[in-house]
C-alpha cells in the first residue's frame, strides 16, 4: 500500500521516510499533460524534468511506499491511462490522483 505525502515535505522526505521510493504525479502548467513516475528523490526528479520543459511543472500528488509497490502502481497507472510510447500522457489530473488514491492505506 502507498501513503500520500504532502509535497511541502519533499525536501526532507528522505531524511524521515521509512520507505525507499515514491510515486509522483507531475502536471505541466496550462496543459493536460501528466507524468506518473517513480523516484527515490522526487524533488530532484522534478528539477530534472523541468530542465527540458519550457512550461512550469508542479507536483499534483506524491505517494511513498516500498519500491516494488511503487513500480507496480506506476505500471498499472500507465496501462489504465494508456501512456503509450512516452512517459507523458494527456489526462485529467483529478482522475489520476483518484486512481492512485485507490492504492493507499
Amino acid at each position: 500500500m502507498l501513503t500520500p505525502i504532502k509535497t511541502s515535505l519533499l525536501p526532507v522526505i528522505n531524511e524521515v521516510s521509512t520507505f525507499a521510493c515514491t510515486v509522483y504525479v507531475v502536471q505541466e502548467s496550462g496543459t493536460r499533460n501528466i507524468k506518473v513516475g517513480v523516484a527515490v528523490h522526487p524533488a530532484r526528479r522534478l528539477c530534472s524534468l523541468q530542465t527540458g520543459n519550457p512550461r512550469p511543472l508542479h507536483f499534483a500528488a506524491v505517494y511513498e511506499g516500498p519500491r516494488s509497490e511503487c513500480l507496480r502502481v506506476e505500471k498499472s497507472c500507465h496501462r489504465f491511462f494508456n501512456a503509450v510510447g512516452s512517459e507523458w500522457f494527456a489526462a485529467d489530473t483529478a482522475a489520476v490522483v483518484r486512481y492512485l488514491d485507490s492504492f493507499t492505506v
